[in-house]
């Protein structure tokens, strides 16, 4: 019966065409590694440095808040600091909801601890600040806080800084005798009224018009 012997080739191409389609492809890095491992080291380096390079391109945004109630207090000369200060680490909302109605009595203050003197500036913020200038004395320590202040003098503090010292203002060489003596062979001293010494040396050369008095023309 020859349409037998047909129907059951038909059937016999039909499974082995299922049976090659349902077979497991490689995955699609596979050729990739391949392809890889045929290439000269020199390419291969060359591909990593760039995939590094990529990555590096794209460093991760840094937050801009950290969760945290903090104050830092920096020495910038000796007659200034910088503080800056994050308060959202849950300290005020703490302190808002033990107090209650009355913390909208309250005002968010900044203040500067001189710790040798006992003296404590206070300066009104908003709370949209983040950050102050501070004057400062030469070889002090200070100490900057944030708080809140309310009726009568109470103080609710969020926040202080560590004690930082601001540094000393070099002092001058004092003028002696033994000193002028170094001076170049034009320069000379002589004594002056109360026993202080003075020292003279030439003016400007002849001609020149920083030797005139009066306005330059």
């Amino acid at each position: 019966m020859p349409w037998l012997l047909l129907l059951f080739a038909l059937a016999a191409a039909l499974a082995l065409c299922l049976f090659a389609g349902t077979r497991r492809r490689p995955p699609a890095h596979a050729g990739k590694a391949a392809a890889s491992a045929g290439r000269p080291p020199e390419a291969a380096l060359r591909e990593a440095r760039a995939t590094r390079l990529e990555v590096a391109a794209e460093p991760a945004p840094l937050p801009s808040r950290y969760g945290v109630d903090e104050v830092v207090a920096m020495v910038k000369d000796p007659f200034q600091l910088y503080a800056y200060w994050e308060l959202t680490g849950g300290a005020e909302p703490a302190l808002a909801a033990r107090l209650g109605p009355g913390f909208g009595a309250t005002r968010r203050v900044l203040r500067i601890h001189d710790v040798d003197s006992g003296i404590v500036q206070e300066f009104a913020l908003e709370d949209t600040h983040d950050h102050w200038w501070v004057e400062a004395r030469p070889g002090r320590r200070y100490a900057v806080e944030v708080g809140r202040a309310g009726p009568g003098g109470a103080w609710y503090p969020l926040a202080r800084s560590e004690v930082v010292r601001t540094p000393e203002l070099p002092s001058a060489p004092a003028w002696t005798p033994a000193a002028a003596a170094g001076q170049p062979a034009a320069a000379a001293a002589w004594p002056g009224a109360g026993g202080l010494h003075a020292v003279w040396s030439p003016g400007p050369a002849p001609g020149s018009p920083w030797g005139q008095r009066g306005a330059r023309s």
